[in-house]
């Protein structure tokens, strides 16, 4: 067992959480180290950890933890805390595992009963055991129980003497547990009581022998036992030979017996090898004589099998070849009618001038294309130009259809000029001029306006500012003078208490340090003392209990904690309020500077003021709204200045626009009026494509046609020639496979055999002879 990690909660001194982590350096990679410090300070509690862990066990009691115990001995629960737990973290041969231990208060104050689990972290899940078993678990797990464990693994205080004055076999059991040679003590009784009962059979012997000595001390014993010897050699090499001459009777009756039941087995074997020759002579045998008799004229039924299924292949070629000719005769009429319809001449259009006709159409479409294409051109450049001037004029100020500009657009635009030329005349009036011209000039002189006034409401809104800035910074002097008057009196007051607080914590020293060397020594005498005994120090029968000084001690050392924690927290309350006054103080002579210097800029402010009201002959300034609303007025100037220029340019783009739509107008009435004639001569679209296509599948058609006249011509030839070969060999066959017995060719060809199955036949005709040869052989054999 190896331990990994140790964490405590609120256990005996430790309180609040601990960990201790064995995998981590320094102890990681510290050979040996030790566990120091002064009485109370929490050694063994370390130790009653491990043990608590793994057995709800510690060494201070003699019995398990409970809750009971736990209340009444006021230990392990740190005292004023509701909970409390130990996790001992550990690895040994048959893994990695924490075992843990908790207890806890309920609601009405009282302690819970205490809980146990073990976690293997090769799964990261709990084992499935109850608290109780858990020890008992842990015991299984490190191979070392609870007395074995702290008398080995863990000694506590005081116990090392004890395991020193232990019993040998105690002793000994303990060493055997921890080295883990039990085995060699099982080794050793095995051995023993074996050694034990080989003895006692070689005493039993030993006994015969002495026995026999006995029997064979005498000469008149030995000629008898001589002479029995003789008798008995005799009787032996009689009944040897008698032996041999019924082996070798009762040898010879086994074979004859055995040839006997070979011979009725093998006759048995032969009819039925007769029977299935007869079988087979019934059922197969005229199979394969037919097939034979056949098979000289195979090659030649083969031969006329593959010339008929030639001659089937020409004549469905030729079938083939004569519904192709029908399709494409009807392809080529349907092109004939669809040029029909596309040149609309229904009469007089036949298959040999159907091409004429389409090229003529398509010559004077072309032609009327040509020149729309031309005069689209111009027709969609001047649209385009009109639909960028309405994109730049707004277009919702026209009802224009650009595709078609009619007489009302035009009136439209000339209506449209009228009214901006008006608009521009009244915007004159607002602004003071009387042209274009004038504009630059009127627009510099609001400019310069504008800038002043600008300047001034910044002035004006600058000295505002300071004077709000003056009016808080002396709020901000008046509150922080109150709160210094406020601060010396609690200042006061923290440094007595600070001096009252240090007295105390000296007393709770000097007490702890008394309880501890009281509890030492109590400690030190209780190993001495035995129940019933007079002390021999004292001569007392009487002995205080150590725990009453340990509690003594865990509760000075508590409020000497607390008293420390309590000066600390009332340092840190006496350096915050020293640190607020001295803050407080520094800022009134901050804010004081800031105040002088503000008056400085509002001097300078009001000078700069005066100096702008002088420029513009102002006799007051006015407040920020009165700046502001002139500063918009000067806007609105300038606004209707920019607003005039627009209006000029928009006047340009008008009567750009009124000339374009005149020329366009007349554009698109003569592109319309080829459109139309276009039309009259073709409805549709991609005339090209269509007439391709027509021209092409016409053309296609005609020459499949006479390709498939010409390969039809020469399949009847073909065909013809290999009907007659066919014909005149298959009669010299036939009158051939009459003369052997058939009656015509079919018979014959049904007679012929697969290659697989006549061979099958063959071997098993082969087969069923060999055999019936065979048997018979073996029985006129055994018989003999």
């Amino acid at each position: 067992m190896k331990i990994k990690k140790i964490y405590l909660k609120n256990i005996n001194s430790f309180k609040g959480e601990h960990r201790i982590d064995f995998t981590e350096n320094p102890l990681s990679s510290a050979g040996l180290f030790a566990i120091i410090g002064p009485t109370g300070a929490g050694k063994s509690t370390i130790l009653d950890a491990i043990t608590l862990a793994l057995f709800n066990r510690i060494p201070r009691f003699d019995k398990q933890i409970s809750k009971n115990s736990i209340a009444s001995n006021g230990s392990i629960l740190t005292k004023g805390e509701r909970e409390c737990a130990v996790e001992l973290e550990f690895s040994c041969k048959s893994g990695h595992f924490i075992s843990k231990w908790w207890i806890e208060m309920n609601r009405n104050g009282n302690l819970n009963d205490y809980g146990m689990e073990i976690i293997d972290l090769q799964t990261q899940t709990p084992l499935p055991f109850k608290k109780g078993d858990i020890p008992d678990k842990n015991k299984e797990l490190i191979g070392l129980s609870y007395d074995q464990f702290i008398k080995s693994i863990l000694l506590s205080q005081g116990e090392f003497a004890k395991f020193l004055k232990s019993g040998k076999d105690e002793r000994g059991q303990l060493l055997e547990d921890i080295t883990g040679t039990q085995i060699y003590r099982k080794l050793g009784k095995k051995a023993y009581e074996l050694a034990k009962e080989k003895g006692q059979i070689l005493a039993d012997l030993r006994t015969n022998i002495s026995t026999e000595k006995r029997k064979l001390e005498s000469p008149e014993a030995e000629e008898n036992w001589q002479n029995r010897k003789l008798e008995i050699e005799e009787y032996i090499n009689k009944a040897n030979a008698e032996s041999t001459i019924f082996k070798t009777q009762i040898e010879l009756k086994k074979l004859i017996d055995g040839l006997q039941n070979s011979i009725n087995a093998k006759e048995a074997a032969l009819v039925l090898e007769q029977q299935k020759f007869e079988l087979f002579n019934q059922n197969q045998a005229q199979k394969l004589q037919n097939h034979e008799k056949a098979e000289p004229f195979q090659t030649k039924i083969l031969e006329l099998s593959s010339q008929k299924k030639e001659i089937v292949s020409l004549q469905n070629r030729l079938k083939t070849e004569e519904e192709n000719l029908q399709k494409n005769q009807e392809k080529l009429n349907d092109f004939i009618q669809k040029i029909r319809n596309l040149t609309k001449q229904n009469e007089g259009l036949n298959q040999a001038n159907a091409l004429d006709f389409l090229q003529e159409l398509k010559t004077k479409i072309t032609a009327l294309e040509k020149e729309k294409n031309e005069i689209e051109g111009s027709k969609n450049a001047n649209e385009l130009q009109i639909q960028n001037l309405l994109k730049t004029i707004g277009k919702q100020n026209f009802n224009i259809n650009i595709s078609e500009i009619s007489d009302e657009n035009i009136s439209q635009i000339e209506t449209s000029i009228k009214e901006n030329e008006a608009n521009i005349q009244t915007d004159f009036l607002i602004v003071e001029i009387e042209s274009l011209d004038e504009i630059s000039v009127k627009r510099q002189e609001l400019s310069k306006k504008q800038v002043s006034l600008i300047d001034l409401k910044q002035r004006v809104e600058q000295f505002i500012k300071y004077t709000d800035e003056e009016k808080g910074l002396a709020l901000q002097i008046k509150t922080q003078n109150e709160s210094t008057e406020t601060n010396k009196p609690i200042l006061e007051k923290i440094q007595l208490f600070l001096i009252e607080i240090e007295k105390k914590i000296k007393q709770l020293e000097a007490d702890k340090e008394r309880l501890g060397q009281s509890y030492n020594f109590e400690k030190d005498r209780n190993l001495l003392l035995k129940k019933d005994e007079p002390c021999p120090l004292c001569g007392s029968l009487e002995h205080p209990f150590l725990s009453h000084y340990a509690n003594n001690y865990v509760e000075i050392d508590l409020a000497l904690n607390n008293a420390k924690k309590e000066e600390k927290q009332q340092q840190k309350e006496f350096n915050t309020c020293n640190a607020a006054i001295v803050s407080a103080t520094n800022l009134v002579l901050n804010l004081e500077q800031q105040v002088a210097t503000l008056g400085q800029n509002k001097k300078l402010i009001t000078t700069e003021i005066e100096k702008i009201k002088s420029e513009l002959n102002l006799e007051k300034s006015g407040n920020v709204e009165q700046i502001s609303n002139q500063i918009n007025e000067i806007e609105k100037q300038q606004s209707v200045l920019n607003l005039i220029e627009q209006k000029q340019v928009n006047l340009v783009r008008l009567n750009d626009l009124l000339s374009i739509a005149i020329s366009t107008k007349k554009i698109q009435e003569k592109y319309y009026l080829i459109h139309s004639s276009l039309k009259k001569e073709y409805d549709g679209s991609d005339f090209d494509k269509i007439a391709t296509d027509y021209q092409t599948g016409f053309l296609t058609s005609q020459n499949a046609i006479k390709t498939i006249k010409e390969s039809k011509e020469s399949i009847q030839n073909e065909l013809q020639a290999k009907e007659l070969i066919f014909e005149k060999e298959k009669n010299t066959i036939e009158n051939q496979v009459k003369n052997i017995g058939f009656e015509d060719l079919n018979q014959c060809r049904s007679a012929l055999l697969s290659s697989d199955t006549a061979k099958s036949l063959r071997d098993e005709k082969q087969d069923l002879t060999v055999a019936i040869q065979t048997i018979s052989a073996q029985i006129k054999e055994q018989r003999a």
